[in-house]
């Protein structure tokens, strides 16, 4: 990978970790919120073959292109545009289980609703949806959103989904998991 020079608004930090991703594996990454790349790299570094991110600026797109070429190993899809848009469209083409990584987000344009709708629509079921910033949730710089709606929403892609928090380098119970966990009534 290149090195990255930041600028304001650059994220040198991520709330993504490699605990939370080897704990959430399936065959499939996708991110919404590309920014400079590093839950990409998580990612990678995760072991995750096929990668999948959206970026609404082109600044983080093309950083995205440059830094990250498809080898042998691993094969990445970078987008340009809103996730709240484009996310469906991309889904179309995926027949695996995903770990979301739900990130895409400007003051004021809270793409998780249209996401998760998304999520809910895609062809094949019983993916992980991790869900970074919950303290934004009722910012009105988020649109006041809440949480009470976001579990809704998952609940409407499964009622099954069971959901707790994790803490992040931005606070306690930032992340939100959601995930189906096997029943196995052999044990």
């Amino acid at each position: 990978m290149k090195e990255t020079t930041y600028s304001q608004g650059d994220h040198k930090l991520t709330s993504l970790n490699t605990e939370i991703l080897l704990n959430n594996l399936n065959p499939v990454f996708f991110e919404t919120g590309t920014n400079t790349g590093l839950g990409v790299s998580c990612a990678v570094e995760c072991g995750f073959k096929k990668i999948y991110s959206i970026d609404i600026e082109e600044r983080y797109y093309e950083m995205a292109l440059q830094n990250f070429k498809n080898t042998d190993d691993v094969e990445f899809n970078f987008f340009l545009g809103d996730s709240g848009v484009v996310m469906s469209k991309i889904l179309d083409g995926i027949d695996e289980k995903i770990t979301f990584w739900l990130d895409g987000h400007e003051f004021y344009k809270i793409p998780l609703i249209n996401e998760l709708e998304s999520i809910k629509n895609h062809k094949v079921k019983g993916h992980t949806i991790l869900i970074d910033d919950v303290r934004m949730l009722t910012r009105p710089e988020w649109n006041n959103i809440g949480l009470e709606s976001i579990i809704k929403k998952i609940k409407e892609i499964d009622e099954n989904y069971e959901i707790y928090f994790v803490d992040s380098v931005n606070g306690k119970k930032d992340i939100l998991v959601a995930k189906l966990l096997s029943h196995d009534t052999n044990l």
